[in-house]
């Protein structure tokens, strides 16, 4: 079934349980009555998983497991299944804080966070008697029976035609055997003492690289240092790697890179992996995930708070939640909650009948802007976040997928789950360090992204009443746990989703990958085998967003704030440098003593900017000579 974009997600899953039923019938569910039916038990969870637990939910439906028709899937982010699992007490809650949880089962591409599960890490508490809010909860942390199933996170370009020639990144990984019991693989964080030679390609793919660049991914999605500052993504040795991809890929620039937002499991696992960046804050986790250089990207969640939409045409309406909110022909969209600091400008991608908008601005003024203004210093940056999934795609990873096969000049690339390389989507995925995300590669953790798909539980039998849930718990994003009936409900389905037997033909015919190499078989004795390797590694908390972030307007509404080129923000009527807590992290640097952030300008030869006052040199030009007359696109500090 196609789906459409500008469907919310929790409506989405409603079509699509309704239309799969056995031998083509649609089934008679309280769930698919009303999205708002009392009876529904919203689940939400990793959205990599959606179609997985979609089928798996029909199918219990099918088998006649109890409680099963009740079962809704938002979907939503790994994040938020994790938020909604850990939740404490609330205005609905029976027993004000002795209630835990507003549903006990997530579905995650994702581990827990080391505050959840990992007793060991700094700062951890359990939830007790006298720590009732706690979110520690040892007992979660999950074994071989929660892994329905494998994927990888890709990085891509089209599968022939322009933009097609690059095949393999080579870069430097570590292996992290802080915790040895759970050792990961990463990327080596990016050497900064590198100098600049700037037009000197010899980095790409060098292994021993003496100029530039270490780490060409983690320059190219988060700056030189990971911390996606402006002087870290507009610094020339980025816009040197970037070139250095693009003379790979046999195109003259790449246009944009397309990426799932924040609360993608599949983004944690690019930051965890990728985007490494040393921190002391706990031993036992001394690397953490960095940020992308367009900031922050919350979509329709930031954290617990649900976020309001904009619609798509005339942005007359900056508090939408669901279509019908908008004027005829206009969708609600959340796309425009993600943040576009990245130094890097492009053309802003126009919305159409293939094209959800996503967010563009002016960096001359600060306001944001999309293609149909016609006004020529509306711009995009190269990384781009997608929340809503495009027309005619079925979900966020595929419209990344098509963007990218679409682009008949190559110069578009993008990273997702393995889905997005599907036989017949018409992309391919690039090998990293030879190695690429097939079966067998996977389910060894050769390929450096290999990750596994979980659904946690934190109801399993022997679960201590501290660390149990009861489903009784919220309000938390607008869902409120209906306690023992939907405690039940969950449980029945963990049992029947976890049997690989049940679960293995459907993770097959979605293009993941099943845990044993023969479908349906335990994998939890078997040898070298990802699923089996036990305990997982928690993954920890990345680096916040930098100041300015969140919304625009107060309560998730207005979309997301903007800045100009140097990093003052747009307050609606002017530009004004963002408010600052002291030592916080702001786009332009650290927060100044009169609690402001600084400007960002300044900035040496062949950075990336917008405007002559960008620069220390007062000039900013097409240096390259792939820019737009007339428009503020791929400039660089000159002369």
């Amino acid at each position: 079934m196609a789906k459409q974009g500008g469907i919310p997600r929790h409506v989405l899953g409603a079509l699509v349980v309704l239309a799969l039923g056995a031998s083509g019938e649609a089934l008679a569910q309280d769930c698919t009555v009303s999205v708002n039916d009392p009876n529904c038990y919203h689940l939400k969870g990793s959205d990599t998983l959606h179609d997985i637990i979609v089928q798996a939910i029909n199918g219990a439906r099918a088998a006649g497991i109890p409680g099963s028709k009740n079962l809704f899937y938002d979907g939503t982010g790994s994040g938020n299944g994790e938020n909604q699992m850990k939740f404490v007490g609330g205005t609905g809650a029976t027993n004000g804080n002795g209630d835990l949880g507003v549903q006990s089962i997530a579905p995650m591409s994702r581990n827990f966070r080391p505050g959840i599960i990992d007793s060991l890490s700094a700062g951890f508490q359990g939830r007790d008697a006298t720590h009732l809010t706690s979110s520690g909860h040892a007992a979660w942390a999950p074994s071989c029976q929660n892994v329905v199933g494998l994927d990888a996170a890709v990085l891509f370009t089209r599968g022939s035609g322009a933009g097609s020639s690059c095949k393999n990144i080579n870069f430097p990984t570590f292996v992290d055997n802080a915790i040895p019991a759970s050792a990961v693989s990463r990327a080596t964080t990016n050497n900064t003492s590198l100098t600049t030679a700037f037009g000197n390609g010899s980095a790409f793919n060098n292994l021993s690289a003496t100029v530039n660049y270490s780490n060409l991914l983690m320059i190219i999605l988060g700056g030189v240092d990971g911390t996606a500052s402006i002087a870290a993504c507009s610094d020339p040795r980025r816009v040197q790697a970037l070139q250095d991809l693009a003379a790979c890929m046999g195109v003259d620039h790449i246009e944009h890179v397309f990426r799932r937002d924040d609360n993608s499991g599949t983004t944690d696992t690019w930051k965890d992996r990728i985007i490494v960046t040393a921190s002391g804050a706990d031993p036992r986790y001394p690397w953490v995930g960095g940020r992308f250089c367009n900031n922050q990207n919350i979509g329709s969640i930031n954290g617990a708070t649900a976020q309001s939409g904009v619609c798509s045409v005339t942005r007359s309406n900056t508090t939408c939640k669901v279509n019908t909110d908008c004027p005829a022909g206009e969708t609600c969209q959340f796309n425009l909650n993600n943040q576009d600091f990245d130094p890097i400008r492009r053309s802003c991608t126009p919305s159409d009948g293939s094209h959800a908008p996503t967010s563009c601005t002016d960096m001359t003024t600060g306001k944001p802007c999309q293609a149909s203004d016609n006004n020529p210093n509306c711009t995009q940056g190269l990384v781009v976040a997608i929340t809503d999934f495009d027309p005619l795609s079925t979900d966020e990873t595929t419209s990344i997928s098509a963007r990218v096969k679409n682009d008949s000049t190559g110069q578009t690339i993008g990273y997702a789950g393995r889905e997005a390389v599907a036989a017949g989507r018409g992309t391919r995925a690039l090998t990293m360090n030879t190695t690429g995300p097939t079966d067998s590669n996977v389910r060894k953790e050769a390929y450096l992204l290999a990750r596994r798909l979980f659904l946690q539980n934190g109801g399993l039998s022997g679960t201590t009443n501290d660390d149990l849930i009861d489903d009784l718990a919220g309000p938390n994003i607008n869902i409120q746990g209906k306690g023992a009936n939907q405690f039940a409900a969950e449980q029945a389905f963990f049992t029947y989703a976890t049997n690989h037997a049940n679960v293995d033909t459907i993770v097959q015919s979605l293009g993941f990958i099943t845990c044993a190499p023969n479908a349906g078989d335990d994998p939890c004795a078997l040898p070298n085998n990802l699923c089996a390797k036990t305990p997982a590694a928690a993954i920890a908390a990345p680096l916040g967003a930098l100041v300015p972030n969140g919304s625009f307007a107060a309560s998730g509404t207005g979309g997301a704030k903007t800045i100009n080129s140097i990093g003052r923000v747009w307050n609606g009527t002017s530009l004004v440098a963002a408010s600052c807590a002291a030592g916080a992290s702001c786009v332009g640097g650290t927060c100044t003593s009169g609690l402001t952030c600084p400007d960002a300008a300044a900035r040496p030869l062949n950075a990336a900017c917008t405007q002559d006052s960008d620069c220390a040199s007062g000039h900013c030009t097409d240096v390259l000579g792939i820019g737009v007359p007339g428009s503020p696109i791929s400039l660089l500090c000159s002369p």
